[in-house]
């Protein structure tokens, strides 16, 4: 369960963190064990994914939930920590190293878990000042996830090429709604 709303070099968020809670709240609910990572920054985010993935077993069924700022690159899609920075000249390198990648994630919790589901409320471009938007597309595609195994699920909160909406409530329309 990840949330993040502080960004340090991109706009705020308004919704995240509670999304994240009320999500974890119906998981526990129906006997999910939940993890949340202890910080918000790229270092502890990406621990938190490595802890997540060297946890799973075949039998297990895997979820991970993220409400926060995205994007796609160069057909790869990323998740933002806190404190990630990248600009408009930024390699896919670059991205990599200050980013989850959404592409590698879903690849190894196909490939160690026997259920493997994730729901992204993340489909925003980042925007650099100056009015200028970051990504390939105003929300995720995925042509690069495997998609291999039967027991996969991605749960977007918007169509393909689109925004989501941040909302007016204390939670996205996107966790609202689960």
């Amino acid at each position: 369960m990840v949330g993040i709303e502080e960004y340090r070099h991109f706009n705020q968020l308004a919704t995240p963190v509670e999304d994240a809670r009320v999500f974890a709240a119906t998981l526990q609910r129906f006997g999910f064990e939940v993890r949340q990572p202890d910080g918000s920054n790229i270092a502890d985010l990406q621990d938190a994914v490595d802890a997540f993935l060297g946890s799973l077993r075949r039998e297990d069924e895997a979820l991970f939930f993220f409400s926060g700022h995205g994007m796609q690159q160069e057909g790869d899609n990323f998740l933002f920590a806190s404190d990630s920075k990248v600009d408009e000249f930024s390699s896919l390198m670059a991205i990599n190293r200050h980013a989850v990648n959404v592409t590698h994630l879903v690849r190894e919790m196909e490939r160690k878990a026997g259920v493997a589901l994730l729901f992204l409320d993340a489909c925003r471009t980042i925007q650099l000042p100056g009015n200028k938007s970051l990504g390939e597309a105003k929300g995720f595609t995925f042509k690069n996830v495997s998609g291999e195994q039967e027991a996969s699920f991605i749960g977007f909160a918007s169509q393909e090429n689109s925004v989501a909406f941040t909302g007016e409530g204390r939670l996205s329309p996107y966790t609202a709604n689960e």
